[in-house]
């Protein structure tokens, strides 16, 4: 099966974005993106709900950590997904491009799909983050899995 830009079928939720585990994680850069960790995303793509689960976790703690430096391009490309070549029980989704595979968290994955408008991923290497994307812009970054 060819790589494809298909929806991953995992239930997209906000508890798969902010699990019991990252309640004391989830905080704010002092360049305003919002982070666990796994993921950074800007604020303008953050949604009402999946705020509002941070906020009842805990809140966000504002901490002095520079995060601009992790949406640099160091050539990212567009990657696809390859349903075929899910792993680990559905729970890693697989990206390909031509020379590159990488995986994904899929409860991630599934989030953002549904939430980032024209939702779409670049990377240029495998043990790097990825870039989330919306259409042209860059809406964050996502740490990939081992594979």
């Amino acid at each position: 099966m060819e790589a494809t830009t298909s929806i991953i079928e995992t239930k997209a939720s906000v508890e798969g974005m902010i699990d019991d585990y990252d309640h004391n994680q989830v905080f704010i850069t002092k360049d305003g993106h919002y982070t666990n960790g796994h993921w950074i995303l800007k604020p303008e793509y953050m949604t009402k709900l999946l705020k509002r689960r941070i906020q009842t976790m805990g809140g966000t703690k504002e901490r002095n950590i520079d995060s601009e430096f992790l949406f640099e391009d160091h050539g990212h490309k567009e990657i696809k997904y390859d349903r075929s070549e899910d792993i680990i029980e559905l729970i890693t989704a697989i990206y390909k491009a031509k020379d590159l595979e990488i995986g994904f968290d899929e409860k991630y994955i599934a989030w953002l799909q549904k939430n980032i408008p024209d939702f779409g991923l670049k990377a240029y290497d495998p043990n790097k983050p990825a870039f989330i994307m919306s259409g042209n812009k860059i809406a964050g970054v996502i740490a990939p899995v081992r594979l």
